[in-house]
């Protein structure tokens, strides 16, 4: 028995289905002949395709998938394929991988911008939150800093000895503190002009800065033409040694940069502070000890050691003016 189909019929059915612009159907006999494609080309009709790699597949499995390259027009096709029943035909369906990748690579750049479009705006916040935190520092710094000296300031002073205080009480370390004063500096303005005042209290300043190494010693300009060091952790013999230490710099300094020399009196005191004390008994001593070096004729140190709640001068030390 024998049947037979009109090509035609392929070629009509074939035209009606919706296919892509490099997409194509093909319709061949088990024996590698094609007998009708989409879009149809006479010319291919009747082509031996047997070398094609359908038939590689077809050869293994009645129905598959595979990736190719056309050997009718070249364009590279994902085809999909399955023999038709018990009849020696196959059909197989092939879209370009062009056109399928189209809509991905679409998808793929789209998520490239936005992804890109994230890390802009992380990077962007990255920046903005450094730049924050470095103008918040800078702040800090500056509600911190005397602005004529660059030393600490007596809002950072107080919070820097309320913080000291109490680590010393809880290790019973020594808490030393010094007091500097200027010597006559408005005779000094007066003499030497207010800019001259500016500069030797600059100078006074760097002098302290260089006289302490520690990270944890804190020079402050207290106010005016007084000056305060705070020595965590240092016995009063260290802390005299400190404030000779700043006496001979800012000599030094003063000679280097051409500033007038000024003179500085000096009050130390040293405590290893005992429940129930405050803070107040450090400062206090301290006091004593400037207005004692001050009454002394100026241009000294005098030293307090605080024992129990009562400052008791212990030692002194001092160098006269020179000629």
């Amino acid at each position: 028995m024998v049947g037979g189909l009109r090509l035609s019929y392929f070629q009509e059915l074939f035209k009606n289905i919706s296919l892509g612009p490099n997409d194509n159907i093909t319709l061949s006999s088990t024996d590698g002949t094609l007998l009708m494609r989409w879009p149809y080309r006479e010319e291919f009709i009747g082509r031996d395709l047997k070398a094609a790699e359908l038939y590689k597949h077809l050869a293994r499995e009645r129905t598959g998938s595979f990736e190719t390259r056309s050997v009718t027009d070249g364009v590279s096709r994902l085809v999909g394929y399955s023999r038709i029943g018990d009849l020696p035909l196959v059909v197989g369906v092939g879209r370009s991988t062009a056109d399928i990748f189209a809509d991905w690579r679409q998808y793929a750049f789209s998520i490239g911008l936005l992804v890109a479009a994230l890390w802009g705006m992380v990077i962007y916040l990255i920046v903005e939150i450094r730049q924050r935190g470095e103008a918040e520092m800078n702040l800090a710094i500056l509600a911190s800093t005397d602005e004529l000296t660059g030393l600490a300031n007596r809002r950072k002073f107080d919070e820097t000895l309320t913080r000291e205080w109490r680590r010393a009480l809880r290790k019973r370390r020594p808490l030393a503190l010094m007091m500097l004063d200027a010597d006559l500096f408005k005779e000094y303005n007066d003499q030497h002009g207010h800019q001259a005042g500016d500069r030797l209290l600059q100078t006074i300043g760097q002098a302290m800065g260089t006289s302490t190494k520690r990270a944890t010693d804190l020079a402050t300009r207290y106010g005016g033409d007084e000056f305060s060091i705070l020595l965590p952790g240092t016995p009063l013999e260290e802390a005299i040694r400190v404030a000779e230490r700043v006496r001979d710099c800012l000599t030094e300094l003063c000679h280097a940069k051409g500033v007038t020399e000024g003179h500085l009196s000096i009050g130390v005191a040293a405590v290893v502070p005992e429940h129930g004390e405050t803070y107040g008994v450090l400062l206090a001593a301290v006091d004593q000890a400037l207005y004692r070096a001050k009454e002394a004729g100026r241009n000294r140190i005098e030293s307090v050691q605080v024992r129990g709640d009562k400052p008791t001068l212990v030692a002194h030390s001092f160098r006269r003016p020179a000629a």
